[in-house]
């Protein structure tokens, strides 16, 4: 039943439910493979939304009552339980998996009985790495700013501060420099990762420049990685900044065209990517 997900653990609570904490580790594409500016994490997240969806229906079709643990903060959950802690830069780390894992939690009747063999206890070393390696000061030893996080201003709907732009480099969504310095994930990074094949065409520049047409790729891109992040405009958004700092002149004309556009993040980003590629050109 649990077929489609790496570990799962059951917890007993107070009024005869059980919270299962499932995860999904984060598998990586060999070397020299184009994932477009998405890391993997975000494939690997849409995966195990779908299978938790699947395994709620399942469980159901038996009888028993099941559903999603929305209430639930899940890095607390696995704190709790023993599986893993919480790191400095707010990300949970377990022994198995490092932080290159993807949870969900559900809740159900079904007689589960609960776990007691646990994962060896992890914790954050304060080594600091994260913090040191970080480009925005988003991690600092009083906590986590998240307002100086790239990926808090990646397919956020709003303008990105023009002094994360660069900074953000051809990243679509994602970015793991604090999971990659991480001593408790050396080693642990899993390769095998099989990219959708239409990858590179589903979230091509150009496609995603265009925001007056209707895309023939969009409902694709729900289906890899979910309707919330994959809104027109805030892919627009983001693909100006990329197009930007990968120097893509041929799409200056395109970028143009968007100075002038209703939504303020995809007008603001190309009039600042029109100014960089003319300046550097």
């Amino acid at each position: 039943m649990f077929a489609d997900f790496d570990a799962y653990f059951v917890k007993n609570n107070r009024d005869g439910m059980k919270t299962v904490l499932l995860l999904t580790a984060v598998r990586y594409p060999e070397s020299g493979q184009d994932t477009c500016g998405i890391d993997p994490y975000y494939f690997t997240s849409q995966n195990a939304y779908n299978n938790t969806k699947k395994l709620i229906e399942n469980i159901k079709s038996k009888g028993y009552f099941a559903q999603k643990a929305n209430d639930v903060y899940l890095k607390q959950l696995a704190a709790e339980m023993g599986i893993g802690s919480i790191g400095l830069n707010t990300i949970c780390v377990t022994e198995e998996f490092g932080s290159f894992f993807e949870m969900e939690a559900i809740c159900t009747d079904m007689p589960l009985e609960e776990s007691t063999k646990m994962p060896a206890p992890v914790s954050c070393t304060n080594c600091m790495n994260c913090m040191n390696a970080c480009p925005t000061g988003a991690i600092t030893p009083d906590g986590f700013a998240r307002e100086n996080c790239l990926r808090n201003h990646m397919l956020s709907g709003k303008p990105v501060p023009e002094h994360m732009r660069e900074k953000m480099g051809q990243r679509l969504i994602g970015c793991s420099i604090c999971r990659d310095v991480c001593p408790n994930n050396k080693g642990k990074k899993l390769m095998g990762a099989i990219l959708p094949v239409d990858l590179t065409e589903v979230f091509s520049l150009e496609d995603m420049l265009d925001t007056e047409g209707k895309s023939v790729h969009q409902k694709r891109r729900e289906e890899i990685l979910g309707s919330n992040l994959v809104r027109r405009e805030r892919l627009c958004a983001q693909a100006i900044i990329i197009a930007a700092n990968a120097q893509r002149k041929d799409l200056i004309g395109h970028i143009k065209k968007l100075v002038g556009h209703k939504n303020p993040a995809i007008a603001q980003h190309a009039l600042w990517a029109q100014a960089k590629l003319e300046r550097e050109g």
